[in-house]
């Protein structure tokens, strides 16, 4: 399962993509570290799960979902 964590939060988005990548099932396939980052990587990667933060800068985590409804 590829998996694109997004949060701007560093550390967290490190103890998360360190224990996913620990897991025989699952790859994290980059990570994004606010809204317009996590559109572009959506797009990039195709993840099979995005671990998405609500609160980024430049673009919130409802307006990535408004953004990937709308394409």
């Amino acid at each position: 399962m590829k998996v694109l964590v997004c949060d701007d939060n560093k550390n967290f988005t490190g103890i998360v993509s360190n224990f996913l990548a620990s897991q025989n099932d699952m790859e994290v396939v980059d990570v994004a570290v606010n809204g317009k980052e996590a559109l572009d990587k959506i797009q990039k990667t195709q993840p099979d799960v995005v671990l998405l933060d609500l609160v980024m800068p430049e673009l919130d985590g409802l307006g990535v979902m408004e953004k990937l409804v709308e394409s």
